[in-house]
C-alpha cells in the first residue's frame, strides 16, 4: 500500500479531531468521572491486548486530563 504524506497528513489531523471530540464528549457525558471512565477503557483495551484501542483511549485520557479544571499536566 503506498500512502502519501499528504494522506498521512490528513489521516493525523483526523486522529486528533476524533481523539479531541471522544474527550470533550466524555467530559460532558461524565464530567469530572471522566478521567476514570478513560482510564478503564485504557485498561480494558490493555487486558484485551488491543494495541491501537490502547494507545488511541491514553490520548483520549490525556486529553481529558489536561482539559478538566484542576487536573492540567
Amino acid at each position: 500500500m503506498n500512502v502519501s504524506r499528504e494522506n498521512i497528513s490528513s489521516l493525523k489531523r483526523l486522529l486528533k479531531l476524533e481523539i479531541d471530540r471522544a474527550a470533550d464528549r466524555l467530559i460532558k457525558v461524565h464530567g469530572p468521572k471522566a478521567v476514570t471512565h478513560a482510564a478503564q477503557k485504557v485498561d480494558f483495551a490493555l487486558k484485551k491486548g488491543n494495541t491501537a484501542d490502547h494507545i488511541f483511549w491514553m490520548r483520549i485520557a490525556s486529553k481529558v486530563k489536561s482539559e478538566l479544571p484542576g487536573r492540567a499536566s
